[in-house]
């Protein structure tokens, strides 16, 4: 009896039909290589640790419910096909993550080395300059003009600078003009605090 398939298709296809484990086997020797690879693309080492490490146990059951999934009709290779597939999970992940607020996604995340540890205390000092410069600064339009282009932002993206100047009925020139100021001001703190 042969137990090794010829084809990425064949074996797809003895999983969906007869739950093959060895056709099984064959797909995730065969393509674990591109899963792992587009993960460590996707989700650097600074992001939520967390998840790709899960992601990276879930590869096998990934690939199997790929197999279940894939249409040879559509004309794409399976490789190409997990490819996609994970890539496209991993922008959803990205996607989710940047909804959620800074501090929640800090406090989940365990530091992986003292590079980490010293990047999440430089992060938190960072942070902390932002809040009290804020807090205490003359212009409170600036404090609007942070939390708009940053915070609240457009679509996952910094908040455009004609959507800000007219939440706040000013020119755009006159909302830059502000900010400037204030990452000027943020910068001046932080680096008296770092010599």
């Amino acid at each position: 009896m042969n137990t090794f398939y010829k084809s990425d298709t064949e074996r797809v296809e003895r999983v969906k039909s007869e739950r093959d484990k060895i056709a099984l086997l064959e797909l995730v020797g065969r393509h674990s290589g591109i899963y792992l690879n587009m993960i460590h693309k996707m989700m650097p080492a600074q992001h939520d640790n967390i998840t790709k490490r899960e992601l990276i146990a879930e590869k096998d059951s990934f690939i199997y419910e790929c197999a279940l999934d894939f249409n040879p009709e559509y004309n794409i290779k399976f490789s190409t096909y997990i490819g996609n597939r994970i890539r496209w999970r991993c922008l959803n992940i990205y996607n989710h993550s940047k909804k959620r607020p800074q501090e929640s996604l800090e406090i989940y995340r365990m530091p992986d080395s003292v590079e980490d540890v010293h990047n999440m205390a430089e992060q938190s000092e960072l942070n902390d300059i932002i809040s009290r410069v804020l807090k205490n600064y003359p212009d409170k339009r600036a404090k609007t003009i942070f939390r708009l282009r940053y915070v609240d932002g457009d679509k996952n993206k910094v908040m455009p600078w004609r959507k800000i100047a007219k939440n706040l009925d000013m020119s755009i020139q006159g909302c830059i003009n502000i900010h400037n100021k204030l990452i000027n001001t943020i910068k001046s703190n932080y680096e008296q605090s770092n010599p």
